[in-house]
């Protein structure tokens, strides 16, 4: 607890925390609304189990409308971005608050409202190199029952969530192989899944900085926060490390460390998460 009886951030090193023993962000409102007073507020999400929870099928996904009139109602008086590993168009068509920024394919495209004048892509020169990808994925994908490839502009993702447990081993080598012998692209891990990109120093954190720098928002001047709950969201916190926070949205138990400095449980307590910043962001607010 800090010296007011709240609770604190907890403190943590270079490689981050056990995001089982990170402070819950929904008990720490008070101590998040503080540092975000007189400062203007960008809240960024990732969507898949984030925004809704995690389906078999990613093509099943949908915002649940009460989270959609609260991300709507956020965006009145903060600057809100939905940041995905999904199709820009998709992401958009999904959420469908034309208020709001996005960004997808991990960051390689970004656009916002209408008007805005906020539009960025990157990666164009490694479309020949994901489509042969992807023509390789489809044949690898066929001795693998319940294998699922996206694709997408500027990326593929191989889901293997229905896939037996004992093939999955076999299915990510081979995908990383088939990536490896394209050239020109990387693949990293996602939740029961195996995204591949183009091998650029690019992801979800470069379109936050991207997105801030362009809508004049300086770190002194600005709270920044990311939400999001798997690996590829770990370049989001980093971002906003020093200039906001990360939150993470992970139970107990995860077996890996975060950059994120609090936790939340659910996709029901991002829901609360968003009321929370829409009182500290309101004007009048305490």
């Amino acid at each position: 607890m800090g010296e007011t009886g709240r609770p604190s951030a907890m403190k943590r090193g270079p490689l981050g925390a056990d995001p089982g023993r990170l402070p819950s962000a929904l008990d720490c409102m008070g101590i998040i609304g503080e540092a975000a007073r007189g400062r203007r507020l960008f809240a960024s999400f990732d969507f898949d189990g984030t925004l809704t929870p995690i389906v078999k099928d990613p093509y099943e996904a949908y915002l649940d409308p009460a989270m959609r009139s609260r991300l709507e109602t956020l965006s009145r008086v903060a600057a809100v971005a939905v940041v995905t590993g999904r199709d820009l168009g998709d992401i958009r068509r999904r959420v469908g608050i034309p208020a709001l920024f996005y960004s997808g394919c991990h960051g390689f495209e970004i656009a916002g409202p209408s008007g805005s004048g906020v539009a960025f892509r990157t990666g164009e020169k490694y479309a020949y190199a994901l489509e042969e990808a992807g023509e390789r994925f489809e044949k690898i994908l066929v001795g693998f029952h319940g294998a699922i490839l996206q694709r997408k502009r500027y990326c593929l993702t191989v889901h293997y969530r229905l896939v037996a447990k004992e093939k999955v081993g076999a299915l990510i080598s081979l995908v990383k192989e088939a990536a490896a012998g394209v050239g020109g692209l990387r693949a990293r891990p996602d939740k029961k899944a195996v995204e591949v990109l183009p091998d650029m120093d690019w992801n979800k954190g470069s379109a936050v900085l991207w997105l801030l720098d362009h809508l004049g928002m300086t770190p002194a001047g600005s709270f920044a926060l990311y939400v999001g709950d798997d690996i590829t969201d770990e370049d989001g916190f980093r971002a906003v490390a020093g200039r906001g926070a990360g939150v993470i949205v992970a139970g107990a138990g995860t077996g890996r460390v975060t950059l994120a400095t609090y936790r939340l449980e659910s996709v029901e307590g991002t829901a609360l998460f968003i009321e929370g910043l829409t009182r500290i962001a309101s004007p009048g607010a305490p």
